[in-house]
């Protein structure tokens, strides 16, 4: 019982890491303005996806 609880805490913990590192991203590119977004190649409706992937990265290379 207490190692299910444990899990679920951790499993919580983990998504609430990953979350605030996809905020984190999604802020940073959305502060850019179109004119920097044209320069480096991305459209604003890639901004979310470009997010939850660098969230996803940072979380493999933390369990490297």
């Amino acid at each position: 019982m207490r190692t299910r609880y444990i899990n679920r805490r951790n499993a919580a913990a983990k998504a609430n890491i990953e979350a605030a590192r996809f905020r984190r991203s999604l802020t940073e590119l959305n502060a850019l303005s179109n004119r920097d977004l044209l320069d480096i190649g991305i459209s604003r409706a890639d901004i979310p996806q470009i997010a939850f992937e660098q969230s996803q990265n940072e979380l493999a290379n933390e369990n490297a």
